[in-house]
């Protein structure tokens, strides 16, 4: 009896699934694609003269246009200790189309831009489509992210899925230029350790990222304020650019 009790124990204790904890320190990597929700840049200026297609009153005008995104690179190299997380990410986003929706008309005022939606409504302009194709005319913007962060594991099994939350330094970097800002992180993720140290799974993670506006840079908080004065935005929404994407990851650690 007791040779057979001790049996039973033994195949019950082979036949549990393996716990997911018992490792202290591990490396993951995990490439992807980061899907852009929001735009980046909005009001991106440019200075024209229009008069040759829309008449004497557009010869000295300052454009304002929305840019909108293509879905790009995004990866991660994570360093963890138990269920902390110490990543560094990059992402680049492609740039894909400009919508136009400001005008100012500097022969009458340089203090004020005038939304288009009031200029078609007027008659001015057309009520066609305001956007055009710009693929491959601006590099595309690139982040860095470096981030702490923690895994909230739901199971400890074999099969782990868990919810991680992370914040941390963001670099943007458009046309040569540096801009800090922050990131932060919230998602859903999945894995299977397998094969004694290691693991493979994946995560969807939601990013938003706010840096430093490009249309600000080297401004004082005077001509910040007559910036959104102009264009009817916050002074936050003139210092800050912000995007906000989702990036879909396939993951491979090894835990020591």
């Amino acid at each position: 009896m007791k040779a057979r009790a001790v049996l039973v124990a033994v195949c019950v204790v082979l036949s549990m699934p393996p716990a997911a904890h018992g490792f202290t320190f591990g490396i993951e990597l995990a490439p992807g694609v980061g899907i852009p929700v929001s735009n980046f840049i909005d009001g991106f200026p440019i200075d024209a003269d229009l008069s040759a297609e829309m008449g004497q009153y557009f010869s000295n005008v300052a454009l304002r246009f929305d840019l909108s995104n293509k879905p790009g690179f995004m990866g991660a190299l994570f360093f963890l200790l138990e269920d902390f997380e110490i990543g560094y990410q990059p992402l680049v986003l492609p740039f894909h189309r400009a919508t136009l929706t400001h005008i100012m008309f500097k022969d009458i005022t340089d203090k004020y831009y005038v939304p288009v939606e009031a200029l078609q409504d007027a008659g001015l302009i057309g009520t066609g489509d305001l956007s055009v194709d710009i693929s491959g005319d601006l590099k595309p913007a690139v982040f860095h992210a470096f981030t702490f962060g923690y895994r909230f594991n739901l199971t400890d099994t074999a099969f782990r899925p868990y919810i991680p939350f992370a914040i941390g330094f963001a670099l943007g970097r458009l046309e040569g230029d540096n801009l800090p800002g922050f990131i932060l992180q919230m998602g859903l993720g999945a894995e299977y350790r397998f094969h004694g140290h290691w693991a493979a799974g994946a995560c969807v993670r939601y990013n938003w990222v706010a840096v430093q506006n490009p249309r600000t840079l080297g401004s004082s908080v005077k001509e910040l304020g007559i910036d959104q004065a102009a264009a009817n935005q916050t002074l936050l929404g003139a210092a800050i650019e912000s995007v906000q994407v989702v990036s879909v990851l396939a993951t491979a650690s090894y835990r020591f």
